[in-house]
Order: structure tokens, then sequence, then C-alpha cells
């Protein structure tokens, strides 16, 4: 099972009474993901999906990819600890060789932090540092071993609680994903969507919990629909629900290391 998978499992069988999560391990013939038998003895098809940026992913990927330090690079001629964040279009491999010198240059300028897209009209190294390393913000911090910290790159705009059911139908229309539930039997048929942080104004509506005004409109191989993301905090994951033609209902904050389980 990938991750999404072991999260699916871990929070059903937390949230429904009694429920079990039977993993299809051979799917050769396009078998759906899970079979989800309830208490009463009854089973329906579940099937997980995974809502991420691709793009994100793969700097993501660059960031860790080093083998030493993951997302740290060595600090040299940085008095400070630094955390800073790349845009989209950032070149991993340059941050990693020139980051230390351009923060350098912050600091003689008595920064602590920045962010690029302001303060860069009044500072040429943190215009530098926004031109040729594309650095949109960073922050003096400490940490454990000195050094200067990458991190993933966010995504700016409106978070905007509609952009969840957007996200949502997008997975629930994918041609496999209709496919494999419209083929099994069963009197309900789920999809369980799983939110990386990656796709991030979506993280970050359904972290905070704004419900959006009505539910996503799923096609009809999908009776219900199943929401789930990192809520920020250790193995804790906030959980949505929602049925066909209705509107949302958090039902609930799963720990999948723990199986603690609150606010249901």
């Amino acid at each position: 099972m990938d991750k999404a998978e072991i999260a699916a499992k871990r929070i059903v069988e937390n949230l429904v009474r009694g429920a079990k999560m039977h993993y299809h391990e051979s799917q050769s013939a396009g078998e759906h993901d899970f079979d989800l038998e309830y208490a009463i003895g009854v089973s329906v098809p579940l099937e997980v999906t995974m809502s991420t940026d691709e793009e994100t992913e793969a700097i993501e990927a660059a960031i860790m990819r080093s083998r030493k330090g993951g997302p740290f690079v060595p600090r040299i001629q940085c008095q400070h600890d630094w955390w800073v964040h790349p845009t989209k279009h950032a070149r991993i491999n340059r941050i990693r060789t020139d980051v230390d010198s351009y923060l350098a240059a912050i600091e003689a300028e008595e920064w602590e932090d920045f962010n690029s897209l302001i303060d860069a009209a009044e500072s040429p190294a943190v215009h530098a540092i926004l031109q040729d390393l594309q650095i949109e913000s960073g922050k003096i911090t400490k940490w454990k071993s000195p050094g200067i910290g990458i991190a993933t790159p966010g995504g700016g705009g409106l978070v905007d609680p509609a952009l969840v059911n957007e996200a949502v139908e997008i997975e629930a229309c994918k041609d496999d994903n209709k496919r494999k539930l419209g083929s099994a039997e069963g009197s309900e048929k789920h999809l369980f969507v799983y939110v990386t942080p990656t796709k991030y104004l979506v993280w970050v509506a359904i972290r905070d919990g704004e419900l959006p005004a009505s539910g996503p409109k799923l096609p009809p191989e999908i009776t219900h629909v199943w929401l789930t993301t990192w809520a920020g905090d250790g193995g804790w994951h906030t959980v949505w629900r929602a049925p066909r033609d209705d509107s949302w209902t958090h039902i609930g904050l799963v720990n999948i290391e723990t199986g603690e389980v609150t606010n249901v």
C-alpha cells in the first residue's frame, strides 16, 4: 500500500465503528483498492486517489535528493542559520551552490527576515536573491546544526473553500476512478481523496476547516467521497465526508500513527 492507501485504511477503520478495510493486493484486472466492510457484514467498494501538485512534488524531490543534508546546505559566509522559500521556478541546484553568499550579502544589510516581492525595492541584496535564485522569502532561525534550510515552495493566491470541490471533482472525474467504481458491486461506492500539502491552497483550505457552501458534483459511479489531508501536526489528519448531492461534514481528526480520534 502507498501512503494514501495506508492513511485511508487507518482513518476509515478508526472513524466508522466496527468497519474493516480489506485491501486488494492484486489489482491486475483493474479492481478497486479496498472493500469497506461495515460491522453488519455489508461490503462496498472504496477507491483511493491522491490530489497533488506534480511540479511542486518534483521540486520537493530535488530538495530532498542531496546525499548529504537533504533540505539543508552548509553556511560558510553567513553568520546565522536561515530558512528560505524558493518559488516554483527556482533551480534547486543553483540555490544549493550560491544561497550562502547571497544570504551573507543580506545579513550585511542587517536584514533578519525578508519578503522579496516587498523588500527588493529597497535592498539590492534582496533584489539579487529574488532575481538570480528565485527565493521569495527568508528568515533567520536556529537549527541543531549550522545550516540553511530550503523549504518546499508553497503557492500564492486566495485560499478559497471552493478550490476544495474543484480538486475533488477532478479526481472523481478521472476515467480510472470512474471505471473501477462503476464496474464494482455495492449499494455504495466510495472515493477517498488524499490531498498532499503540495496542493497548497487546497491543503490550507482543508486544514483550516472552512467548509465550502456546497458539496462536490460527483459522477454517477460515485455515491460518497472522503477527503483528508495532513493537519499540520505529527500524524494528525483532518477528515471530511460528503454523499453525492449533499454538503460536506467535518467528521474528525485522526492520528494515523497512533489511532487517536478527536472532534467526532
